[in-house]
Formats: structure tokens, C-alpha cells, sequence
């Protein structure tokens, strides 16, 4: 029930339906091959990107972390909550970029047997509901990582402080 209450029931998946539902409203009902293969690529490449930067950022997360700061953190459980965050991110970007890859080649086959002269926009409504959570995701473990940020400057600064009285009181 937490599962469906932290991801289903969150901001990225309601701004993502709203934005999949204006997609279905703006779309026909069978979209130009052009254009789908054109939006396809965009979010390949949009994606592949994003996917690449954001894995890096949870390599460099979970390697500079010392255990003295992963333990302050702790205390709150915001450690095991960022990189949760940030694997649940990661894996949606995965999966956003793999059904885009899917689609655009299934889509490439259709254009080019002339069996087809339009794409579904049920496909592509999925490909523009896992495109919008897995950015607007992104967005918001961003702005998770910029607090893990703060936590550190501040974590840095009692350590700092904490080690000038102690010089302090042995002086």
C-alpha cells in the first residue's frame, strides 16, 4: 500500500497523466509516421541522455558519501530515502528509453513496409506518459540530490565546529 501511495499517487505520476491526457487531446487518433518517429527520436535522445548524467550522479552519490555523514543522515533515514529516490529515478529512465527505442523501431518497420500508413496514439500516448514521469522524476530527485547537498555543507560545518572547541578546550 506504500508502494501505490508513494509512487502511483504522486506528484510526477498526476502532472504525467495530465500531461499523457493533453498529448491524447492534441494527437489524432493515428498519427503521421513522421511525426511519431520524430518524437520518438527526440525522446531517445532526450532520454539517453538524461539516463546517462543521472546514473553517474548515483555512482558519485553512493561512492563520496563517508560513513560518518551516511550515518548523520541516517538518523533520519534520508540516505536510504535519496538513494531509493534516486534508483526508482533511474530505473524509470530505463524504462522510458527502452519502450522508446521499441517503438521507434516497430514504428520504423511499419513506415517503411507500407503496411501501415498511420501509428496507433495509444503507443504513443505510453511513450509520452514514461517520458513526462521519467523527467518530471528526474526533476524532483534533483532537487532531492540539491538538499543532500545542503545536508552535507551543514554536516561539514558541525564537524568544523565541533573539532575548533575541542581544540578549543585542549588548548
Amino acid at each position: 500500500m506504500r508502494i501505490i501511495r508513494t509512487y502511483i499517487f504522486s506528484a510526477d505520476t498526476i502532472v504525467s497523466v495530465i500531461f499523457t491526457c493533453l498529448c491524447f487531446y492534441f494527437l489524432p487518433d493515428w498519427v503521421d509516421f513522421d511525426l511519431s518517429l520524430s518524437l520518438l527520436e527526440m525522446g531517445i535522445n532526450v532520454l539517453s541522455i538524461t539516463f546517462s548524467i543521472f546514473f553517474a550522479a548515483l555512482a558519485f552519490i553512493m561512492s563520496s558519501s563517508d560513513d560518518e555523514f551516511v550515518r548523520f543522515l541516517e538518523e533520519d533515514n534520508l540516505f536510504s530515502k535519496l538513494i531509493g529516490t534516486f534508483k526508482w529515478t533511474v530505473g524509470s529512465l530505463f524504462i522510458a528509453l527502452f519502450y522508446s527505442i521499441i517503438t521507434y523501431v516497430i514504428a520504423s518497420f511499419c513506415a517503411a513496409g507500407d503496411r501501415f500508413e498511420k501509428f496507433s496514439e495509444i503507443i504513443l500516448g505510453g511513450f509520452c506518459f514514461l517520458f513526462f514521469y521519467s523527467m518530471i522524476a528526474t526533476i524532483l530527485s534533483t532537487s532531492d540530490a540539491v538538499k543532500y547537498t545542503q545536508r552535507r555543507i551543514k554536516f561539514v560545518s558541525n564537524v568544523k565546529s565541533e573539532e575548533e572547541e575541542k581544540n578549543d578546550i585542549d588548548n
